[in-house]
């Protein structure tokens, strides 16, 4: 049975919102721009915190009193295997090698992690990743139609993130 009351309630509401657009609205600046988007940040005071040895960075001060007024404790730091699989797992979807693996163990620079990140960031397996996640936003369409040069396939969307498409086997 069909339903007869949406198209009343929806002619309602849009006669609602018509007639309220219709009124002219008084805008208070003054007040509008002391709206915190509008107000340039300040470097807060840093919390005091029991651990002042766990903190590395200003931000770290903030989480820990977070932690400590919950009386929490943050987890301890993840070793050199844990560490290189989480973030292989992450930006690539993928596992490391053991040879990557063993690489990052014995890396004692002080920039290891640093390296290890940027290594994968320029890996055609995380494009690979973020082109999957971004292609859920992507409006579907039948390849062969482009509406304003929107492209949605999977090659396109890797050669807008600059990543040669690998072959595939069906091509």
């Amino acid at each position: 049975m069909p339903n007869h009351s949406f198209p009343i309630f929806a002619t309602s509401l849009l006669l609602c919102v018509i007639t309220q657009a219709a009124e002219p609205v008084a805008i208070d600046w003054a007040k509008a721009r002391q709206h915190w988007s509008f107000v340039p940040p300040k470097a807060q005071a840093l919390p005091k915190v029991k651990d002042a040895a766990w903190p590395r960075e200003r931000v770290d001060h903030f989480i820990l009193a977070r932690l400590e007024a919950k009386e929490l404790t943050p987890s301890r730091e993840a070793d050199a295997r844990t560490l290189i699989r989480r973030a292989t797992f992450d930006l690539t979807g993928l596992p490391p090698t053991p040879e990557e693996v063993r690489n990052f163990v014995n890396d004692t620079r002080p920039d290891a992690y640093a390296r290890l990140v940027d290594g994968l960031l320029s890996r055609r397996a995380f494009g690979e990743r973020l082109a999957e996640e971004m292609a859920a936003f992507i409006p579907r369409a039948p390849t062969d139609i482009r509406v304003n040069t929107l492209k949605t396939s999977r090659e396109d969307l890797l050669a807008a993130l600059e990543i040669p498409a690998a072959p595939t086997p069906y091509a």
